[in-house]
């Protein structure tokens, strides 16, 4: 979905370029000349909680002579992409999957060859790269290519995310990453390209609400179930000629956001003879007494971050918010960086009016501290000690827009031993990967706010959830309507996973035959040194019937 206009070269300056698919130029600046974009649709079909999502843009070779094109493009964190198909001058070429070594090779010999090729692969967690090889004079190139997500889900309403950017990533001197070094524009759409967007819901209970907080769209819902059982909703892009300056953003709510929800599909393309089942479903428990915390706020004041519209100021005003709800009984410490990082205190406070307006007065100094160095800060905070009896909670505040996400993603999973990560990512041009995957290794929730959407509710629900103790999921069951145990494939399970109470949650399974009840058993948890968390109590049952 996401369409060229600038293109930052060797020498720092932008090169403007009003198109997505592009030339590069052997000019030893890594400019790009612009192949023209004539049209893109998004079709998006969504389930309850998960999404299939196919994007179709036709490009226009105008110029005189057979080019070779790259193109990058976002995708939401942790895609499946199933399908690839290219039309040229009439011909369709189907894409198929193979060893990444092996393909590339095929596609640089095709291009030597002076063939029409493609070459599709994912450079980064939320990019991929299409590579077209060949392209003749005159001639229009339609690329479709169709993935499946799971839809986040805030405020236990589902929440459908299209990107349509990929803002310059800042890049550690001491980290190069040569794939962001070709990617590092900033990518958006052209306005006099016609764009559709056409989304279909289908969902096991009514449908209360439909918005977009990001673009203006048309949006209808049926009242009454269909044969299937399914409630229908549809939206439509209102503007047809709309500028993608900023990722297309979805929110559906249910009449009964508390129901649970078990949907079945027999078959498919892998699993001819078995059955996928979805299970949506908000635990309601009775924890053991919920722990004392010790709240750390890690908050982005990178350069990035004082863009238009600026993500700081939805940053410092979620601050805020925080410590206006930090429970009495708690400790809490605030932490800016940039290329360097500044600490409110040494140590974490007590909860106190006095620490309250110091921390005020110290969110209300705003410093652009330069690049996005992320990773010391966090090491400083992880690595250190926190306060006796206390359970240390990490709410990292931003856009996200690094480029060595992985090496921070492995120094968390590996170095963290206490309390949990969870993550905030503001602004219209997140990386996803980063914000999602901060709170995936620091088994903790991740919540995004765009410049136009209301604070409270996302800073009341992550506040919620770090004040709970840890409640694991251990095991799942199916039975059939005999009440015989059905085997399932454990290659979709991921447990032991962290609930939270009152939270919506979504699981996936592929069976045998088809259930009738699904049991979740779950488990209080604590920290061991591993920094896994492992069920260490009696573990009471949760039962969701299959509907």
């Amino acid at each position: 979905m996401v369409f060229l206009n600038k293109v930052e070269r060797r020498d720092g300056h932008l090169a403007e370029c009003p198109c997505g698919l592009v030339v590069p130029l052997e000019n030893g600046l890594g400019g790009v000349m612009g192949v023209p974009l004539a049209s893109v649709e998004a079709q998006v079909s969504i389930i309850n909680t998960a999404a299939e999502v196919t994007l179709k843009q036709e490009f226009l070779n105008n110029s005189d002579s057979a080019i070779s094109t790259v193109y990058f493009f976002p995708t939401e964190d942790k895609v499946a992409v199933h399908s690839f198909r290219a039309t040229l001058d009439g011909r369709v070429i189907v894409g198929v999957i193979k060893d990444k070594q092996v393909a590339s090779e095929e596609f640089e010999e095709a291009v030597k060859e002076q063939k029409t090729a493609f070459l599709a692969q994912q450079v980064r967690p939320d990019i991929m790269e299409l590579k077209v090889g060949c392209l003749k004079p005159g001639s229009s190139c339609v690329i479709e290519i169709s993935y499946v997500q799971e839809l986040d889900i805030q405020e236990m309403a589902p929440r459908f995310t299209l990107p349509t950017t990929i803002a310059p990533r800042y890049i550690p001197p001491d980290n190069p990453d040569e794939v962001m070094m070709e990617v590092n524009y900033q990518f958006t759409a052209p306005q006099d390209v016609p764009i559709s967007i056409s989304v279909s819901i289908a969902m096991r209970t009514p449908i209360s609400h439909i918005n977009s907080p990001s673009h203006k769209i048309i949006s209808e819902k049926c009242e009454e179930k269909n044969a299937s059982g399914l409630y229908l909703g549809s939206v439509e892009l209102k503007d047809t000629t709309a500028i993608m300056d900023k990722d297309f953003v979805l929110i559906f709510e249910s009449k009964d956001p508390m129901k649970e929800v078990v949907i079945v599909e027999s078959g498919g393309v892998e699993f001819d003879d078995k059955h996928s089942v979805m299970i949506s479903f908000v635990p309601q428990f009775s924890p053991d007494n919920d722990p004392k915390c010790e709240f750390v706020f890690l908050i982005d004041h990178s350069g990035s971050m004082f863009s238009s519209p600026s993500a700081i100021d939805i940053a410092i005003n979620a601050l805020k918010l925080f410590l206006q709800s930090l429970p009495p009984n708690c400790y809490f410490n605030i932490v800016k960086f940039g290329n360097s990082y500044k600490k409110l205190s040494s140590e974490s406070l007590k909860y106190s009016e006095d620490n309250l307006k110091k921390a005020k007065d110290f969110v209300n100094q705003v410093d652009n501290l330069g690049g996005t160095e992320i990773l010391e800060p966090l090491k400083s905070i992880i690595s250190s000690k926190p306060v006796e009896g206390y359970e240390r909670q990490v709410f990292v505040l931003t856009d996200g827009e690094v480029s060595n996400e992985d090496a921070i993603l492995t120094y968390i999973r590996s170095h963290i031993r206490g309390g949990r990560v969870f993550s905030l990512g503001v602004g219209h041009a997140t990386s996803r990967s980063l914000v999602k995957g901060l709170a995936r290794v620091g088994n903790g929730r991740a919540i995004f706010c765009a410049a136009d959407e209301p604070m409270n509710k996302k800073v009341v629900e992550l506040l919620s959830c770090a004040s709970q103790c840890s409640i694991l999921i251990s095991d799942i069951e199916f039975r059939d309507e005999k009440d015989n145990l059905i085997n399932h494939d454990k290659r979709f399970q991921n447990f032991p996973m962290t609930l939270y109470q009152s939270s919506k949650h979504t699981l996936y399974a592929v069976l045998d035959d088809k259930p009738s009840t699904v049991t979740i058993r779950c488990a209080s948890g604590k920290t061991v040194e591993s920094g896994e968390r492992h069920a260490v109590k009696d573990s009471p049952e949760s039962e969701v019937k299959a509907g």
